[in-house]
């Protein structure tokens, strides 16, 4: 016991604060700090650049072009919708996030007319980077604002890196 207090004695001695000339110890001032945490995306969550692939309409599918922009886990760009003839075509804009591989999105405004019967929707979608190229695929429904697609209609998204 004695050689286990005399080490504890000897371990303190060695961290102590440096002290006056008297061995008293001095105590050091304490500084505030904060610490603000914000959310990190994973490793390869960084889904910019030009999407394309389809969303399903009932049976039917129809051209999906996603131009997407991010910073940080926010994401925000255009979609195109055509039919796969690549006639009746519109374009809108969307934003959401992204976080643990899911984006979440919704479309904001039509940017060119809408010819057709085209609705501008909100969906989430997964990241999968296991395939080459990586892919996003989720689903599509509802987005209640003016254009939006009406309550009860949805379809799926499936999209690939370009």
């Amino acid at each position: 016991m004695r050689g286990f207090v005399a080490l504890v004695s000897l371990f303190f001695s060695a961290v102590a604060a440096p002290g006056h000339a008297d061995n008293r110890p001095v105590s050091l001032p304490v500084q505030p700090t904060s610490l603000t945490l914000e959310p990190r995306l994973s490793k390869g969550q960084e889904v910019t650049g030009t999407w394309q692939g389809y969303a399903s309409v009932g049976r039917k599918r129809v051209n999906y072009i996603w131009q997407i922009s991010q910073q940080g886990q926010n994401v925000f760009g255009t979609i195109s919708i055509s039919t796969l003839e690549g006639l009746d075509k519109s374009t809108h804009a969307f934003e959401g996030t992204i976080q643990d591989s899911v984006l979440v999105f919704r479309a904001t405004r039509w940017l060119s007319p809408q010819l057709s019967t085209w609705c501008m929707a909100a969906g989430t979608l997964k990241l999968d980077e296991t395939t080459a190229p990586p892919e996003l695929k989720g689903t599509w429904g509802a987005n209640p604002i003016p254009g939006g697609c009406p309550t009860g209609s949805h379809g799926r998204v499936q999209l690939s890196r370009r």
